[in-house]
């Protein structure tokens, strides 16, 4: 019995001590533990006596609506009565046990990931750090710790009102292009925190505090390893050679030994002497026979498992874990006749990039979650892409997202975060960004696929073309300084970061830039392709020259009628609404007064198609017409490969739902764009171009090894009768575009008019199909549709559906979707041609019957929208 109760004590004591922790690591009991203090926060606002339960990861808004305090800013006009909240200070605090055996560790340190922005922590009411950049990490010494209960208090100060006292104190305005706030009030720049808190053209302003990472208790004894970099060398089929670079800390002299594995496989091993403080160490290490890692659609993504461990005295002192992707990834720039190529080479192979840019998953940045990094990393690879952007008016991205895109495949195209704003450059806030820079490319520099380093997004064409010399009043000597302060970042720390920290990479001052310190040109560099658009030209200015590798392009729509029905009323469902006008963030002010995102979508509508007759078909439309777009777009810039080696439009994901560029929306559904990206960046593709009277059909092709395939061009009519079928054997050469077929437009019609039907291109290879497209004579307008009569069967098999879909005629852009029930399937927004069947599959929440889903069914087609 006395046995039984000591038993019971120590599971009492030990559920005691561990109520704060989660996830502890600890490589020797004796020397190393780590506590995440995640429970039993609160906070308020500073001034207030009433606490309440907070969230740590998380942010005041979230906190805010988890109380009950406010409502969803998402909804309606919420977000304009939540604004009181960033000129607020707010105040976050927490008890933690602390065990003997953590005091007696020689080292016990505080370290928080990330906090938002301007914080004070004070340990036990002692001031032990202030915090001002959300974009680094704080580790702080805790004298002050104690045995048994220790209170933890975090004071955010208001990012607003500071930013505003610091802007006043430069004395002159500083450029801020996207910020929704007055003139004068602009203070996002001097402050490093995610910019697009402040708005966006696509996003709310809320700007949020908190304690947006996790918060650990370190405690350890004899070292530690700070950090562990592999950097290559040089890489054969054989053999792949390494320098690890190991950075270790030490609480006294005296003998240590390294010993490093992948795969638990020795790499080497080496015996140091150590000084008491920071070592540094270097050690050559060699895989043998190395699987290589490859982009998605390539290869395997094979990633060694490496290890590392401290010992010091005989003893185990500490472990790192690292993974290797043994590549060999080059931004190849070579001179051409017209200017300088710009693509990515992967293991000696050059690789047309297919892929978007992303922000983040949501305007409050706690609220994502690895399933919406799953979700997002998914919906990438579901639409054959390779890479990604992370845009430089965010974050930098946390590490679940950075192993998700190496272990899936995605290359990653990396900007620093600073977007479309001059900043500025004193010596303090070049010190403080020169210490993010260190601490990013540092935790980033391991992984196989960072493409490259992006200084900024767009800042170069904000100071040469969008009038912010001129706009702002300044002098001479003022725009000395801000040129000054911009060189000094972008030309200074930030390079000599990257060449200190990560040699190997490319650093890219701006994106996008011809060259440093030289504007984007399509001869050379990247491009942000924005004549469709904010240049309101047609669609086919995407095949007029298209550039070396097109960074940013893209086009607006609205989401679905399920998401807008989620976020507004029924009286609200008009695109000029007041709660969808102000949804829309996208002012275009120089094209007219009051001119907005919206009003741009209705003139291309305009232009393109018949006057949709009421609001769901308004919808459907405006994403046919954003689909128009990036296929338009993606299919050029792959035809025009090897010159264009790069096509990455704006963008994959929402932060709200909303009006935007995005291919699929906050909720996770699928735009037409997103059904059309999957269409022009699968593997093999084949692309119609008409000049004239002359269409040609060229094939591209991302594989690495010539493909024999059967390519058969047809002309139908929309009743479905076939004027013209013209089939061949064709040889397609690896990673390549090439046209097959070229022939006069009247030797295709047959005497039919070209409002009256449509010609097909088939690919298959062995008789199974790989891809097919069709292309159109005239604008979708002035086609002669029938009213097709669709019919649909659904099945049930266990969790997954079945659809059969058939037409009796033609049916252009096909559209299902289930009112008020979220899922993707398989394809949709197709064309079906007549008396033909399309098989789709499905998933959806809660599995519900099949006579529900009959009964939820919608089916839009062009003929029917108007």
């Amino acid at each position: 019995m006395k046995k039984l109760s000591y038993l019971l004590f120590l599971l009492l004591v030990l559920d005691f001590s561990f109520n704060n922790s989660a996830n502890a690591k600890a490589p020797s009991e004796k020397s190393h533990e780590t506590i995440q203090l995640d429970k039993n926060w609160e906070f308020r606002q500073v001034g207030k006596e009433n606490w309440s339960k907070a969230s740590v990861p998380g942010c005041v808004h979230q906190d805010l609506i988890e109380n009950g305090t406010i409502k969803d800013p998402f909804f309606r006009l919420n977000e304009f009565d939540v604004q009181w909240i960033e000129n607020e200070d707010w105040e976050y605090r927490t008890t933690f046990y602390v065990s003997k055996e953590i005091i007696n560790q020689e080292n016990k340190e505080l370290y928080f990931k990330g906090l938002d922005t301007y914080a004070d922590v004070y340990l036990n009411d002692s001031l032990i750090l202030s915090a001002d950049n959300m974009f680094r990490s704080w580790s702080v010494e805790c004298p002050n710790l104690k045995e048994g209960n220790n209170q933890l208090r975090i004071v955010f100060k208001s990012p607003v009102k500071i930013g505003q006292e610091k802007l006043n104190k430069l004395g002159f305005l500083i450029p801020v292009q996207n910020e929704q706030a007055p003139k004068g009030k602009q203070n996002s720049v001097m402050t490093r925190k995610a910019a697009y808190h402040y708005g966006w053209d696509w996003g709310p302003r809320l700007v949020t505090s908190g304690i947006w990472q996790p918060v650990y208790l370190h405690a350890w004894s004899k070292g530690r390893i700070k950090d562990v970099f592999l950097q290559q060398k040089n890489v054969s089929s054989k053999i792949a050679n390494y320098t690890a670079t190991i950075e270790v800390i030490a609480t006294k002299v005296g003998a240590g030994h390294i010993d490093v594995s992948a795969d638990g496989k020795r790499l080497g091993a080496m015996s140091v002497q150590l000084k008491k403080g920071m070592n540094t160490f270097h050690m050559d290490l060699s895989v043998k026979n190395p699987e290589l890692w490859w982009s998605a659609g390539l290869g395997k993504q094979k990633l060694y498992n490496v290890k590392t461990i401290l010992n010091i005295q005989g003893a185990e002192a500490d472990i790192k874990e690292t993974k290797l992707g043994i590549r060999t990834l080059k931004v190849i720039q070579k001179k051409d006749a017209l200017g300088k190529s710009f693509y990515v080479e992967l293991n000696g192979v050059p690789v047309f990039m297919k892929g978007a840019d992303y922000i983040p998953g949501d305007n409050l940045i706690t609220r994502v979650r690895q399933d919406k990094y799953n979700r997002v990393i998914n919906e990438a690879l579901d639409a054959n892409m390779n890479v990604l952007r992370v845009w430089g008016g965010a974050v930098y991205e946390t590490d679940q997202f950075y192993d998700l895109c190496a272990e899936k495949g995605l290359i990653i195209y990396q900007d620093f975060m600073f977007a479309c704003s001059m900043y500025p450059g004193d010596d303090a806030f070049a010190e403080n960004i020169r210490q993010e820079a260190e601490e990013q490319v540092k935790r980033l520099r391991n992984y196989p696929n960072i493409m490259l380093w992006a200084g900024n997004n767009e800042i170069l064409n904000g100071w040469h073309e969008w009038n912010y010399q001129e706009r702002f009043g300044y002098s001479n000597q003022q725009k000395d300084t801000l040129w000054k302060y911009y060189t000094n970042i972008f030309y200074k720390v930030l390079p000599e970061t990257v060449q200190k920290f990560d040699p190997e990479k490319l650093y890219w001052a701006c994106s996008p830039q011809s060259e440093q310190d030289k504007l984007q040109t399509p001869l050379s560099g990247d491009q942000h392709s924005w004549s469709v658009w904010f240049g309101e030209q047609p669609f086919s200015s995407y095949e007029e020259q298209p550039g070396r590798f097109i960074s940013e392009y893209g086009f607006q729509s609205y989401p679905c009628i399920n998401t807008l029905k989620k976020i507004a009323l029924t009286e609200d469902m008009q695109w000029d609404s007041e709660v969808l006008l102000k949804r829309q963030r996208s002012p275009m002010e120089w094209i007219g007064k009051g001119m907005n995102g919206n009003h741009m979508i209705d003139r291309y509508m305009k232009k393109e198609f018949r006057t949709p007759k009421d609001f769901e078909s308004y919808i459907y439309i405006s994403q046919l017409l954003h689909g128009q777009a990036i296929k338009t777009a993606g299919e050029a810039h792959r035809r025009n490969m090897p010159y264009t080696m790069g096509s990455m439009y704006w963008q994959i994901n929402d932060c709200w739902p909303t009006v935007s560029w995005s291919s699929v929306d906050y909720f996770g559904n699928w735009k037409a764009s997103h059904y059309r990206a999957r269409n022009a960046y699968k593997d093999m593709i084949v692309s119609f171009t008409q000049r004239n009277d002359t269409i040609k059909a060229y094939v591209v092709s991302d594989r690495l090894k010539n493909t024999n395939a059967e390519l058969r061009i047809s002309v139908y009519d929309f009743s479905g009768k076939l004027i013209l079928a013209i089939p061949q054997k064709i040889m397609i050469p690896g990673n390549a575009s090439k046209v097959f077929f070229k022939d006069k437009l009247a030797e295709l019609l047959k005497g039919k008019n070209k409002e009256d039907v449509y010609i097909k291109a088939e690919l298959s290879e062995n008789g199974k199909a790989i891809t097919e497209n069709n292309f159109f004579l005239v604008p979708y307008k002035s086609l002669s549709l029938p009213k097709p009569n669709v019919l649909v069967k659904i099945s049930q098999s266990i969790d997954t559906y079945t659809m059969q879909v058939r037409s009796d005629k033609f049916a252009k852009d096909v559209y299902l979707y289930f009112e008020g029930l979220d899922c993707n399937l398989s394809d949709n927004f197709f064309d079906l041609d007549a008396n033909q069947t399309r098989i789709l599959t499905f998933k959806i929440n809660g599995n519900p019957s099949v006579d529900e889903l009959e009964k939820k069914l919608k089916v839009l087609t062009v003929a029917d929208s108007y």
